[in-house]
């Protein structure tokens, strides 16, 4: 049986052609080219196919109404003509909202227009994808820089992959979406406001201003709404997570997946700390007292506190020698509590611990130069920032499988990368990352130690470090 008579029986004996759907195609589109194959129209088929108030459902998840570009029997969608060109069929993912440049081509998303400038149904594209003219006339360039493109890549990381969507990767992405451009277009405390540019263009420039690295991830929200740099960022947050809680008690969704009471709470809790001494224009003696005192409250080890103070500290001075930026270290301007800095806040032993690279410092150096973990340094003091490292395990395990006992090298076996080269091992730590390698996730074991490989990884690894060691010699 076809996928046509798995979602509607009664339509099968009617039609000739009875193509099979691909798993990114949106319904909708899948119908008009049902239709097209059959030299049909659409309202010709309707009667053979169900009632459909809302295609609520993309990848096989459900996506809340406010997630959607087009709701109800919309038959027009943005597109990359140059793609179904390619491909024959409409993409699920152009009909989410925000999801604006095509990811193969990188060209703009928008609805194909006719020789009249009319908008054109799926009817219409179906019927004239051999039309040269017509390709060439919905032709659109996006014109990103290297920059704003990373934060599409970073925003929808899944759309790439030839793979099935998971639910929770597929509201991370929605949400962050949505957040990201309420935030990057709040109005700033002191009046000034920002002349409306689009929409990866304004939020590249946001997160650049506050040093965010986006990651559509739970532990990439984390990070966001702690390093929010204003209360009227808060309060946009807090109002937009308001917005998909009401949302989600008239309709569950895929939403379901993501802990949205718990941002609640922490959102409530940096509205209701205020201003904060870390990063002040000015710090009175008074005020340098108070910080001592409230570092000594936190339920720290005691080896750990004269380290964060001496951080507090630090990053005091650095925000007033370098007014405007208010440091470039937190961030905070007016934000964050002591007690979520330095909860964050870890130590080179913590970091080594959380990632099981006791054994094998070297490998941190590795992550470091690879982009994949940040060192922070204010003063003498290095450090790491928890959500960072969890961000990080997030991205090695997005493609994983999980772990059943296949014969396996965890990352953190310091005889992997025995008479390895570093740029080999940063290459392999990329590929893990875009799903180019097999690779399995034990959920048993904390850090790198749960992520494993194949034995086979360490010959491909020899082959690598040879090649490029005989590079300067040709």
């Amino acid at each position: 049986m076809d996928d046509l008579q798995k979602m509607h029986p009664e339509s099968g004996t009617a039609l000739l052609v009875r193509p099979a759907r691909k798993w990114d195609e949106c319904v909708i589109g899948f119908h008009g080219r049902v239709a097209a194959q059959n030299g049909i129209r659409r309202r010709e088929l309707e009667p053979l196919l169900p009632r459909q108030k809302v295609c609520t459902h993309a990848f096989g998840h459900p996506l809340p109404a406010w997630a959607w570009k087009y709701r109800g029997k919309e038959y027009f969608t943005s597109a990359c003509i140059h793609c179904i060109w390619e491909n024959r069929y409409i993409k699920q993912a152009w009909r989410i909202k925000l999801v604006e440049v095509c990811h193969v081509h990188h060209t703009l998303l928008r609805p194909a227009h006719d020789l009249d400038n009319k908008r054109c149904n799926f009817d219409a594209i179906y019927s004239r994808l051999d039309d040269p003219t017509f390709r060439s006339d919905n032709t659109c360039h996006a014109n990103y820089r290297e920059e704003e493109w990373s934060v599409f890549q970073a925003i929808w990381p899944w759309i790439n992959a030839p793979q099935k969507v998971g639910s929770q990767a597929l509201a991370a992405s929605t949400l962050i979406a949505t957040l990201l451009q309420r935030l990057a277009y709040v109005r700033a405390e002191n009046g000034d406001t920002a002349q409306r540019q689009p929409f990866l263009v304004q939020v590249a420039r946001w997160a650049k201003s506050i040093d965010l690295d986006i990651c559509a991830s739970r532990y990439g929200i984390d990070a966001l709404l702690v390093r929010l740099p204003s209360s009227l960022h808060r309060a946009a947050a807090y109002r937009f997570l308001n917005e998909v809680v009401d949302a989600e008690r008239i309709q569950r969704s895929v939403m379901r997946e993501l802990p949205l009471q718990r941002w609640l709470s922490l959102l409530q809790s940096l509205l209701a700390t205020g201003s904060d001494a870390l990063a002040p224009y000015r710090q009175s003696a008074y005020e340098r007292a108070s910080l001592r005192q409230r570092t000594d409250e936190l339920d720290v080890p005691s080896e750990k506190r004269q380290f964060l103070l001496d951080i507090f500290e630090g990053a005091v001075a650095q925000a007033i020698r370098e007014r405007p930026k208010h440091g470039r270290i937190f961030k905070l301007h007016r934000a964050i509590s002591l007690e979520m800095v330095a909860a964050d806040i870890c130590i080179p032993k913590e970091a080594l611990h959380y990632l099981q690279l006791s054994v094998y410092p070297p490998m941190l150096q590795v992550l470091r130069r690879s982009g994949l973990l940040r060192n922070w340094q204010i003063g003498r003091h290095q450090f790491y920032l928890r959500s960072q490292m969890e961000g990080m395990l997030e991205k090695l395990t997005r493609h994983a499988c999980p772990f059943e006992g296949q014969s396996a090298l965890s990352l953190n076996d310091p005889t992997l990368y025995q008479g390895i080269a570093d740029n080999a091992v940063a290459q392999l730590l990329s590929d893990i990352c875009t799903g180019q390698v097999l690779v399995w996730h034990d959920l048993k074991c904390p850090g790198l130690w749960g992520i494993k490989v194949p034995h086979s990884i360490k010959t491909h690894l020899e082959a690598h470090t040879r090649q490029i060691s005989s590079e300067p010699s040709a």
